[in-house]
This record gives structure tokens, C-alpha cells and sequence, in this order.
């Protein structure tokens, strides 16, 4: 296929993939609680040029830790105010990742149908349409970091000045929004320090080292001049990471990447047949099978120095090391189209070197749509739970809920979706039957501020009465909203969420309670009586 006609052809998938990602993430609402959505949300609507934001949620931005570039875009575009827009970017984000997707597996695969094949792939990737319904920085970053990828190929053998400062701004913009485009700054990094190990071409050497020097400059000084709020995500991570490791060891270390390795195994059957009734189950055996492939492809590319691999063996040991497997669904996210592309890659060069010759080619093209065919049920899947009604008078439909579409079995599903549709709904009554300017707490104090409207005040950790009523009086806090289900707790919440009702049960006085249809309460938002607190504090 001639090049305009592979690109037409390839925008047509993207802006349909795009289309159809509009319809399905156009809503007025969250689609989580259990993603970091709000956090940009709230650092949309302090950047915004446009609009000011609320006290509470300007209270709430010194909490927030993350990278300013997805946020700035919520805020110029109005998307931190309108969720509807701030979905519209993730749909097109979505559809510019596609088109990228087919670029980059074309620069790498020299196919154009098996290109196509890859874009197609990732376009029905079920994991990726439920992600897509979150506010969140992870396509993006995906569609800056493949651009990244596609302009560092088109330098070829020497790359003029504004090819290299291209790179350089996309880099730059890929690190901006997420964190862990450092590994996209590593796998180019290594790719052009082994390429003048070979050439010597010194002033190659150093034009890479200054499009890459800029990146790291920039995030340096963004967390340099940020606002001063609760400790660095990374910088946390990494300081109990060190803490564990001499207190415990490799083995401690090695259990760590042992969890993310199945997590992440896990996650790679999640993301592409979302359900399987086991080990032996086809589409289980077959998803692996590609996801052998496409790592055999990675590590045949990574010893010819090839960047994409390269980058992919960063972003993956990043990932190896990360405390936390059971966000691996949406974390590994962003590199698996460089993992389709590395599989085809690694498919049409073993049946060329196998010497099938023409037939082999046309084998290799035609398996090359096996990820995308083995996609389809799941698809359906998502489909279908798209379609599938709410009960009459419920305020956030089940199918704008990312929860819904994760669990195959209904009853399951509707149960966890419907469990977190009644905290949103206690979230909007919060900002119902409290004052202006009321004090809050909660394990998640930024959705007080962006949903209720409210200062929210982090929920204190303390397990003893007299420690917790102690940080209470300390942080003004005037309300406590206590739910009986776990929603990322920490502190007494962590293994019993009604814990701070029952620490706190001496000075407080129900505002009001939620019951489930057995008439057991599992919410309420409580008011702190100042005056009894005192009196308990001097107890």
C-alpha cells in the first residue's frame, strides 16, 4: 500500500475509533473512584486561565502531585469544568493514538497491512476502552510517547536541528504529562549512546544529548516550582522502597517484582479478552501466545539497539519495581501498542528468515490479525453492558461506571457498580447539608473538594481515640463522612472504613446515614461538636 493511501486509510481507523470513543465516554460525570481522575480535574481548574476555581478546590491543589501538562489541557480547553469535553480529549487522544500506533508498526515492521493490523488491534483493545473512560493522563501520554518514537525514526542517519528539537518538545511534553516518560528519555538515551559507540559521530552524540537534556530540565522545574503540599508520590515510593530493602533485603525486592510480573500477566489477559474460564481456556492460551511474541520481539529488538525496545525495557522495569501490582491494567497501558508492534515485527522477520518467501509473507500478514479477531467478544462484551439500561431515578448511570465493564459475572458487577454510584451520591449530598467553606474528612479529601464542593481534609491515620480526636481538633475538621466499603483507606479505614465513626462516637452527631436494602447502615456523614471534643481532649 502506497504511503497516502496507508495514512488516509489509517486516519479513517483513528477517527473512527475516535467517533465511536466520543459515544462512548460522553457523560456529565465521573466514571471512578478508584483512579486518580479528580486529582487532575482539580489541577485543571486552579490552572485555567479561564475560570477560577472554587476555595475548596484551590485548597485541595497543594495535594495534588503529578505532572502539569494533562492538567493545563483540562484547563484550557474547559475541560476541568465540563467532564464532557474533559472526555472528548481522552477520545481524542484515543483516536490520535491509533493513527500513531500504525505509524510507528509501519517505521518498524515496513508492512503496511500488518501495520494496519497492529492499529487495528490496539483500536479494539478492551482494555483500553474501559480506561478510556477515566479523565486520565495515560493516552496522552500514549500518543505523545509514539509520536516521540515515529519523529526519532524519521531522523535517519543524521536528523537536521529542527527534527532533533521536534523530538525534544515531544519528549518533553511526554514527560510533562506523566512521570514515567523518563523511560522514553532512557530507551532513546541508550539507543544514541550505543549508536556513537559504534559511529563516533560526535556531533550526532550531542545534539541527542541536548533534545534529551531539555525533558529532564523541565520536569526538574516543574517539581521545583510547584506548590509545597504532602509528599511527592515518586519520592515516597522511592524513600519506603530504599527503607524496605535494607530492612529487608533482596528477598523483599524479589517478591516485589514477582508480584508485578504476575500482575502484570494478569493484567496483559485483562486488557485483551477481559474474562477467561481458565488456564486452558483458547483465548487464554492465545492472548499469551501473542504476549510471548511480542516480548521475544522486544528482546530480538533490544539487542540490535533498537529505541522502541530499549524504551519498552525501561518502562517495563519501572513497572517491575512498583509497589502497587493491582494498578497494572492501566499503568502498563501506554506501552502495549509498542508490544503489538515489537510481536509483528518479530512475525514477519522470523518468516523471512525462515524463507517462506511469498506464502510465508502472506501467512505472517494474515496471523498479524489474530489479536485484533481475538479481541471481538470482549468488544461485544463492552458493547453490551454499554447498552444495558440503569434502574429509573439513579443519578450516574451503571455504564458511565469503568467498574461495570470489569467483572463478567452481572450480578457482581452491578453490585460493586451500584456500591460506588451511592458514594457519589453521598459526595453531591455532602455538598447538600453542609455550609460553605465546611471541613470534611475523608480518606479521599480532593473528591470532597471537586464533588461537594467543600474543604476536604484527609481522614486522620491515628488507630487510638485520643490520637485520632487529637489530629481532628488540630486539623478543624467539622464533619466526617464514613463509608462501610473500602475506597483506597488508609489509617483505622484501611481494614475497617467505620472505623472513625466508632473512634470519634463521643463527639459526633449523625447529619445523616445511608442503609442497604437489609437496613444495615454503611454511610453517614457525622458533625464534630466542637465543645465535646474539647471535653474529650482534656479527658
Amino acid at each position: 500500500m502506497r504511503a497516502p493511501r496507508f495514512l488516509l486509510a489509517m486516519g479513517g481507523l483513528g477517527l473512527a475509533a475516535g467517533a465511536l470513543a466520543l459515544v462512548f465516554v460522553w457523560q456529565p460525570g465521573l466514571a471512578s473512584l478508584y483512579d486518580d481522575s479528580v486529582s487532575y480535574l482539580v489541577m485543571g481548574q486552579v490552572l485555567s486561565p479561564w475560570t477560577h476555581a472554587s476555595a475548596a478546590v484551590a485548597d485541595a491543589f497543594p495535594l495534588e502531585r503529578y505532572p502539569p501538562l494533562f492538567p493545563l489541557l483540562l484547563g484550557l480547553t474547559g475541560g476541568a469544568f465540563d467532564l464532557r469535553i474533559g472526555h472528548a480529549l481522552i477520545a481524542l487522544c484515543f483516536a490520535a493514538s491509533v493513527f500513531l500506533c500504525a505509524l510507528h508498526a509501519r517505521s518498524i515492521v515496513g508492512s503496511a497491512a500488518m501495520a494496519g493490523a497492529t492499529a487495528l488491534a490496539f483500536a479494539l483493545l478492551p482494555g483500553a476502552w474501559v480506561n478510556l473512560k477515566g479523565i486520565l493522563s495515560e493516552f496522552p501520554y500514549l500518543a505523545l510517547s509514539l509520536a516521540a518514537l515515529v519523529q526519532h525514526r524519521r531522523l535517519g542517519e543524521r536528523g537536521d536541528g529542527r527534527g532533533w528539537a521536534l523530538l525534544s518538545l515531544l519528549v518533553t511534553a511526554a514527560m510533562l504529562t506523566r512521570t514515567v516518560g523518563i523511560a522514553l528519555v532512557a530507551g532513546i538515551g541508550a539507543a544514541e549512546g550505543l549508536r556513537w559507540i559504534r559511529s563516533s559521530d560526535t556531533p550526532r552524540a550531542r545534539r541527542a544529548a541536548l533534545a534529551l537534556a531539555a525533558p529532564v530540565a523541565a520536569l526538574a522545574l516543574w517539581y521545583i516550582l510547584r506548590p509545597a503540599g504532602r509528599e511527592d508520590t515518586y519520592a515516597a515510593i522511592g524513600t519506603a522502597m530504599l527503607r524496605n530493602l535494607r530492612e529487608q533485603g533482596a528477598p523483599w525486592l524479589a517478591q516485589v517484582v514477582l508480584d508485578n510480573v504476575r500482575s502484570f500477566g494478569y493484567s496483559w489477559l485483562r486488557t485483551v479478552v477481559i474474562f477467561w474460564s481458565g488456564a486452558a481456556d483458547p483465548k487464554a492460551i492465545l492472548a499469551s501466545a501473542i504476549g510471548a511474541l511480542a516480548l521475544a520481539g522486544i528482546a530480538w529488538r533490544a539487542l540490535r539497539a533498537q529505541p522502541d525496545a530499549l524504551y519498552a525495557i525501561a518502562y517495563l522495569g519501572i513497572l517491575l519495581l512498583f509497589p502497587y501490582p493491582a494498578h497494572m491494567y492501566r499503568l502498563g497501558l501506554p506501552i502495549v501498542p509498542v508490544l503489538l508492534a515489537a510481536g509483528a515485527w518479530a512475525l514477519r522477520e522470523a518468516t523471512l528468515r525462515g524463507g517462506g518467501g511469498t506464502r510465508g509473507e502472506r501467512f505472517a500478514t494474515l496471523a498479524s490479525f489474530a489479536p485484533a479477531v481475538l479481541c471481538l467478544p470482549a468488544m461485544a462484551f463492552v458493547a453490551q453492558r454499554a447498552l444495558e439500561p440503569s434502574p429509573a431515578g439513579q443519578r450516574h448511570p451503571r455504564a458511565a461506571i469503568a467498574e461495570f465493564y470489569r467483572f463478567s459475572v452481572g450480578s457482581l458487577a452491578t453490585a460493586v457498580t451500584d456500591r460506588e454510584i451511592a458514594i457519589l451520591d453521598d459526595l453531591d449530598r455532602i455538598g447538600e447539608t453542609t455550609p460553605p467553606g465546611a471541613r470534611v474528612a475523608w480518606s479521599l479529601p480532593d473528591y470532597i473538594a471537586f464533588l461537594s464542593g467543600r474543604i476536604g481534609v484527609a481522614m486522620p491515620q491515628a488507630a487510638d481515640a485520643s490520637t485520632f480526636a487529637a489530629e481532628l481538633a488540630n486539623r478543624q475538621v467539622e464533619y466526617l463522612y464514613v463509608n462501610a466499603f473500602r475506597v483506597r483507606e488508609e489509617g483505622p479505614g484501611a481494614s475497617d472504613p467505620s472505623a472513625p465513626a466508632r473512634l470519634a462516637a463521643d463527639y459526633t452527631d449523625p447529619v445523616w446515614t445511608r442503609k442497604d436494602v437489609e437496613g444495615e447502615t454503611v454511610a453517614a456523614l457525622l458533625r464534630v461538636d466542637r465543645g465535646r471534643l474539647e471535653a474529650h481532649l482534656r479527658q
